[in-house]
C-alpha cells in the first residue's frame, strides 16, 4: 500500500484539516493481488491471499493462507474490501502530535435477526397510557403534522419520548429517559427547546423562518422578542431553514422561549 507522507511538524494540533491527515490509499493493482490472475474469473469462492515475502513459523514456510472454507465471504468480497481502505483514515503518531488513530466506517447489509437482538434483564419499559399524557397529544395536534411514535415517560411534569423496545429503566437513575418532549402543566403543554431541535418547519404546522443576516435572528438569540403577523399559537423558528427554539405569537408580538441559559449578546 501506498501512504501518503506528511511531517509531523506540518501539523497543527488544534486546528488539522481532514485534507491534511495522513491517508491510507490501495490502487487497483494492489488490489487485484489478492485474486491471482489464473482464477477462474467466475469463482466467487476462491480465496487464496498472498504474502508479499514468504512467512516461516515453527519451521514451515508460507508463501499464502488459501481461506476458501470460510463461510459467508468470498474472495471478491474481500478484493472490494481492500479497495475501500482508499476512504478510510490512517493518522500516525510518528507524522502529527497526538496518538495514532484508524477510522473508518462500517455498515452491514440487512436487518439484525430478532435472535440477535439480546433480551432485557428487566424486561421492556412500560410507558403511559393516551390519557396520562394528553396534554401533548392536545399540542402536537395543533402545531405538529401528527403524533410522534414512541414510550411516552413521565417525571414529575416533565415528559419524555423513548424509542420503542427501550429496556426497562427499575432502578436506574437517568438524566434523561429519551427526548425531551416538554412540561405537561394543567391545561396546556409547554414545548422543551429539545423538542425543536428534534423537528424541522417540514414537520410542523406553524414555523417563521429568520435570516442570518437579518437583526430579528441575532435579537431572538439574546432573548428579545420581535414583531411578527400571523395566527396566534407556537411557532417553530428557524434561521437559514435550521431550528433554533420555540415562538410563541400573540397580538403581533413574537415571544421568546429561547432557553435563557443559551442567550447571548450576539452583536
Amino acid at each position: 500500500m501506498d501512504y501518503q507522507e506528511t511531517n509531523r511538524e506540518d501539523f497543527n494540533a488544534e486546528n488539522i484539516q481532514c485534507d491534511e491527515i495522513p491517508v491510507a490509499t490501495v490502487t487497483d493493482e494492489e488490489a487485484n493481488r489478492l485474486i491471482p490472475a489464473d482464477a477462474a474469473a467466475d469463482d466467487e469462492n476462491y480465496l487464496m491471499i498472498t504474502f508479499g515475502k514468504p512467512y516461516d513459523f515453527e519451521g514451515e514456510t508460507f508463501k499464502g493462507i488459501d481461506l476458501s472454507g470460510l463461510e459467508n465471504i468470498k474472495g471478491r468480497q474481500l478484493t472490494a474490501i481492500e479497495k475501500a481502505f482508499g476512504k478510510t483514515i490512517r493518522i500516525f503518531p510518528h507524522k502529527m502530535k497526538g496518538e495514532g488513530h484508524f477510522a473508518a466506517v462500517l455498515e452491514k447489509d440487512g436487518e439484525c435477526q430478532e435472535r440477535f437482538r439480546g433480551a432485557c434483564k428487566n424486561g421492556v419499559q412500560r410507558g403511559l397510557l393516551p390519557k396520562d399524557y394528553q396534554e401533548f397529544t392536545c399540542f402536537a395536534e395543533q402545531n405538529l403534522k401528527g403524533v410522534p411514535e414512541g414510550i411516552y415517560l413521565r417525571f414529575g411534569e416533565q415528559l419524555y419520548l423513548a424509542p420503542v423496545g427501550t429496556p426497562s429503566l427499575a432502578g436506574l437513575k437517568v438524566l434523561r429517559p429519551g427526548l425531551h418532549l416538554g412540561a405537561a402543566k394543567k391545561n396546556r403543554f409547554e414545548p422543551a427547546h429539545a423538542l425543536a431541535l428534534a423537528f424541522d418547519a417540514a414537520h410542523t404546522k406553524n414555523s417563521f423562518a429568520l435570516s442570518s443576516k437579518e437583526k430579528e435572528a441575532a435579537r431572538f438569540i439574546e432573548g428579545q422578542t420581535f414583531a411578527a403577523e400571523g395566527e396566534k399559537g407556537w411557532y417553530l423558528i428557524t434561521v437559514d431553514g435550521y431550528s433554533l427554539g420555540w415562538g410563541k405569537l400573540a397580538g403581533g408580538i413574537m415571544k421568546n422561549h429561547y432557553p435563557k441559559g443559551l442567550r447571548k449578546n450576539i452583536f
